[in-house]
């Protein structure tokens, strides 16, 4: 059995080949649109292999894309959010999986500044201010 050896005419499909503006565009485009990543690049002329080479070496390119998943992915969240308020009970539960309620106090919340130091108990603070009353407090 002989092993086929590549044309060295052939450009190889794993060499990144720079995207033209109009080609990078058209994908994105594509993409925005909510097509697939390969049907994106065949409505564009890219051949979907040049195409992630590309996203591989164009760091802006890369950002943009993560950007748009980002988007892409809130809109689906939105629409389940939309089928959940309806009352849809598989969509609540698909919702509240991928994005459960936050916590009643958030984490990172920051404290309060008090005008005066906090007590540690109400009596604390009662017995402060009786110190000050006029009178016989010897039981306090």
């Amino acid at each position: 059995m002989t092993e086929e050896l590549p044309d060295p005419h052939e450009p190889d499909p794993f060499t990144p080949v720079p995207l033209t503006a109009e080609q990078r565009a058209a994908v994105v485009r594509a993409l925005t649109a909510g097509a697939a990543p390969q049907k994106a690049c065949t409505d564009a002329g890219v051949d979907p292999l040049q195409f992630f080479a590309a996203l591989a070496e164009d760091a802006e390119l890369a950002v943009q894309i993560g950007r748009l998943d980002v988007m892409r992915s809130l809109n689906v969240l939105a629409i389940t959010y939309q089928k959940a308020l309806s009352g849809a009970s598989a969509d609540r539960s698909l919702y509240l999986k991928f994005r459960p309620p936050p916590p009643a106090v958030p984490a990172d919340e920051e404290t309060c500044e008090l005008e005066r130091p906090a007590r540690d108990t109400a009596e604390e603070e009662l017995a402060d201010l009786l110190k000050d009353w006029p009178g016989d407090r010897s039981d306090v």
